[in-house]
């Protein structure tokens, strides 16, 4: 009968272990996923506060349709984003935990229509010595998007700065650095882009929007890679494990196409068990808003949708036409929704005529 009891009792502490070492990986799962998606909100949350402030110069006027006027400026873009990840996080806003949290950036980028700024550690040198190994976060001056072209000899001929959403470039020769500039590129006719590899000629191209798209994006993509490379050496940090995909979707990775802001964290020791990989990037961008509008049917009735969901035929039956920022101001002016069109697929890209 004894020996039954030991039995019993070494299969049920068997059981209980077996219980406790459940609940405890459960509970140590739930705590990741909750940390993970805490510090996921607190970077988008954050992105979002220094992309407005970034946002600061827009003229309040500004169309949507015009997005090559949006202007970013960098000078608060940082401070937002630190301030904001402290009261995510509760910390008080000083500057021990303003450069903690900055410490834990692996870099950051904004991008204009014209260029690009990118984070870059810079020394402090508040003593006078040569070389005080004192380094702080800045923004670079802007960057412009440039494409170098060569001559048949495969030397540098010149080099053409490009914008997104444009088709204006400005060209500096190599040899006497003249300047000069066009609305379009097919006025630059046939160029090479690149020298000859192994002994192969490179092919002659001409510019267009998605050759010049890819570029700026090629641009970016190892402007960000080798920024976070030379970071971690100045910080020596040992772990290269982070970087950016060359190709991720069928476009490119997170395809830039309009002033966006993009920034990378890295041991993120103070978001508890979060898994920093799952959530180490925000990037937001600047896109035509598309407004809601109101008008009168063939039948003289008060409807509304969305710009691009009316088919171009029916827009031209359409009377009294009214634009609202949102359906609530289409309702409240007296308008309902069209059901022949607003199930229609909204496109961003839309262009009013």
């Amino acid at each position: 009968m004894k020996n039954w009891l030991m039995v019993f009792n070494f299969v049920a502490l068997c059981c209980l272990i077996i219980m406790l070492t459940t609940f405890y990986i459960q509970l140590e799962t739930a705590t990741t996923e909750y940390d993970t998606d805490r510090l996921s909100k607190a970077i988008e949350y954050s992105g979002d506060m220094a992309f407005h402030y970034s946002l600061a110069s827009v003229n309040s006027e500004l169309a949507y349709q015009d997005m090559n006027q949006t202007t970013l400026s960098p000078s608060l873009c940082l401070p937002a984003f630190e301030e904001m990840m402290c009261l995510n996080y509760d910390m008080s806003i000083c500057n021990d935990n303003l450069k903690y949290i900055e410490d834990s950036i692996a870099t950051g980028l904004l991008a204009t229509n014209d260029g690009y700024y990118i984070t870059l550690m810079s020394e402090v040198n508040e003593t006078g010595e040569a070389h005080s190994n004192t380094f702080e976060f800045n923004w670079s001056p802007k960057l412009p998007y440039t494409i170098m072209t060569y001559d048949d000899n495969d030397k540098l001929a010149s080099e053409i700065a490009v914008r997104l959403g444009s088709e204006k470039w400005i060209k500096v020769n190599a040899n006497n650095l003249g300047i000069t500039n066009g609305t379009s590129y097919a006025e630059l006719g046939s160029i090479k882009t690149s020298p000859k590899e192994a002994g192969v000629p490179a092919a002659s191209i001409s510019l267009n929007s998605e050759t010049v798209s890819r570029a700026i994006n090629t641009r970016i993509t190892n402007a960000i890679t080798h920024n976070i490379d030379a970071i971690a050496e100045l910080r020596s940090d040992k772990d290269y494990t982070l970087y950016i995909p060359s190709e991720q979707t069928s476009s490119g990775l997170n395809k830039i196409d309009s002033p966006s802001f993009i920034l990378i964290m890295k041991d993120v020791d103070f978001s508890g068990q979060a898994k920093v990989r799952n959530a180490q990037i925000s990037g937001l961008k600047v896109i035509k808003k598309v407004r809601v509008i109101g008008y009168l049917n063939e039948l003289n009735q008060k409807k509304y949708c969305y710009e691009s969901q009316i088919a171009d035929s029916y827009r031209v039956k359409l009377k009294a036409v009214a634009v609202y920022n949102s359906v609530e101001e289409a309702a409240l002016a007296g308008f309902t929704p069209d059901y022949n069109c607003i199930f229609n697929k909204i496109d961003t890209s839309y262009i009013t005529q």
